[in-house]
């Protein structure tokens, strides 16, 4: 603003001094000169305003290309503004959806944080009911055991009492084989040393055999003591049988042995009697008709003579 105000001023001078000359016409010399030094003064003024119209010319190109500079400032700032907004408008996007997955891990951890004390929970029930098994195992390994000892025990004095039954019975039929071993030769020998020879011959050659006219009562005798060897053979080879069958294992009964079952079941319902050998040689001697013959009568006097031959032994047999 101040430097047209300049401009116009001198544009004024100008036109003024320029229509004085014309209008006054020649003037002496002494005016000329008043007239040149503010001339001279005008156009130094003139040059210096040139200059810096010059000056400002160059100014208003500078700050043109100033403003293009930062006009294209601008537009880059704008560019990298758009270019920030954009981005914080990502951000903000992905705020957002940081937010929501945190808040979806907040639910998640929740719920896994009461799972976990659920699981907690169970596990110390678990453990509980783990260390009661253990203990139920424990005491049921013991009662195993106890029941599995009372039982071995229970079986070995089982087996120690029909071990003992076992010998009792061998030692009776032991005891009774040699009284009828005793009682047979009694009665060969009483036999053999009636006299005449057709009783020994009958007792070699078998029972019933009918001798000879004179010697008739004695062949019968022998005959009939023949058939007592036969029957007591029989009865000995009973006795070997069941000795077999005492001998053999539980498991292997002997051929004619009663089996053992039989025998525990006869131990068990108290089936096994106990008799007299006294007793069966009784009614032996009533039941069997050689007995009653004269010549058997001494074997049973000489039975009772001598108790100690078994006389009140005990024979076990099942009724």
């Amino acid at each position: 603003m101040a430097e047209e105000t300049q401009h116009n001023k001198l544009a004024a001078a100008k036109k003024k001094s320029a229509t004085g000359f014309h209008r006054e016409g020649p003037t002496s010399s002494a005016t000329l000169k008043d007239l040149e030094s503010p001339c001279q003064e005008l156009a130094a003024v003139l040059d210096s305003r040139s200059a810096e119209i010059t000056q400002l010319k160059n100014t208003i190109k500078s700050l043109k290309q100033q403003k293009k500079q930062v006009e294209h400032q601008l537009e880059e700032e704008k560019k990298a503004n758009n270019d920030r907004q954009q981005a914080e408008r990502e951000l903000q996007g992905q705020i957002q959806t940081s937010i929501i997955q945190k808040e979806e891990l907040n639910t998640d951890l929740y719920h896994m944080e009461r799972s976990l004390r659920y699981f907690e929970e169970e596990s110390k029930d678990l453990a509980v009911r783990l260390r009661h098994s253990m203990q139920c195992e424990g005491e049921l390994e013991r009662i195993l055991s106890a029941v599995i000892a009372t039982e071995k025990k229970a079986a070995n004095q089982l087996s120690s009492r029909s071990k003992a039954r076992t010998e009792w019975w061998l030692e009776q039929s032991v005891r009774e084989q040699a009284l009828l071993k005793v009682q047979l030769t009694q009665k060969i020998h009483h036999l053999l040393s009636e006299p005449g020879g057709r009783a020994k011959d009958a007792a070699l050659g078998g029972g019933h055999h009918q001798a000879g006219a004179q010697g008739g009562d004695e062949g019968e005798a022998a005959g009939d003591a023949a058939d007592g060897i036969a029957a007591s053979s029989n009865y000995n080879n009973g006795h070997r049988k069941f000795l077999a069958a005492a001998q053999n294992p539980a498991d292997e009964p002997g051929p004619g042995a009663p089996a053992p079952q039989e025998l525990g079941a006869a131990d068990k319902h108290g089936d096994l009697c106990e008799v007299s050998l006294t007793s069966s040689a009784q009614g032996e001697a009533r039941e069997d008709p050689l007995l009653d013959k004269p010549t058997a009568q001494p074997i049973v006097q000489d039975h009772q003579e001598h108790p100690g031959l078994g006389s009140n032994c005990c024979v076990p047999f099942f009724c």
